[in-house]
């Protein structure tokens, strides 16, 4: 199980949910919503690679040729929504996305893009030297000509994107009683349940006692003292 970081209290019930839901493969996927150059949102469905370090920024890995790079050049502001199937719980995380490719001279930054890569699987390290992304193909594999070292450092089309969150809004989109499914979900070993929205400075937490929510309102220092240590 993921160590929590007690300095970002919205990120204990990401993984949380990423723990509790662990047995869907769907659980690592999420939204990625950016605009274009047109002013027109665009959306596509991006995988989850960790947090940077011990902190709650995301990481996505992505090719430098897909129009979200393009979109994140030209406006670096960006949206996740990431719903959990199997316990009702949808997170929005929106943020500005940082763009780390092969032309960084960060040598830190350039750690983290090669970490990526080689935590990444050879199949998934494949994709990048296939076709321009968009283009029609067929069938899921990398075509049977691609070969690459397991070893080899980074590709130029291999791109790490690094979402820096400002504003987050944790709700659950349905509340679950234990007689609806056996069992009681476990997002906080307390007997009542919180679930959270972010407005402005404060959180807006719904203590749950199993009959009717409560609202109150929290503050980061509060939920510090309700969250699971």
């Amino acid at each position: 199980m993921a160590t929590l970081n007690a300095a970002a209290p919205w990120k204990q019930l990401v993984l949380k949910s990423l723990d509790y839901n662990s047995h869907l493969k769907s659980s690592s996927f999420f939204q990625l919503a950016t605009i274009g150059s047109n002013g027109r949102p665009a959306n596509r469905t991006v995988v989850f690679r960790g947090f940077q370090d011990d902190s709650d920024r995301i990481l996505i890995n992505t090719d430098t040729r897909t129009h979200k790079v393009e979109d994140l050049k030209h406006c670096p502001f960006a949206e996740i929504c990431w719903y959990f199937t199997d316990s009702w719980e949808q997170f929005r995380i929106n943020g500005q996305v940082e763009i780390i490719d092969g032309s960084s001279t960060d040598p830190l930054k350039l750690h983290q893009r090669e970490k990526s890569w080689f935590t990444s699987s050879l199949k998934s390290r494949l994709q990048y030297l296939g076709p321009y992304p968009g283009l029609p193909s067929i069938g899921d594999d990398p075509p049977s000509n691609l070969t690459l070292d397991p070893s080899a450092p980074p590709v130029d089309a291999f791109c790490l994107l690094v979402l820096d969150p400002d504003q987050i809004q944790c709700q659950k989109i349905a509340f679950r009683t234990s007689a609806m499914r056996g069992k009681s979900y476990p997002t906080l070993p307390h007997p009542k349940r919180m679930f959270l929205s972010r407005v402005e400075s404060l959180y807006v937490g719904f203590v749950m006692d199993g009959t009717s929510p409560s609202p109150q309102m929290l503050s980061s220092s509060s939920m510090k003292n309700i969250l699971p240590k």
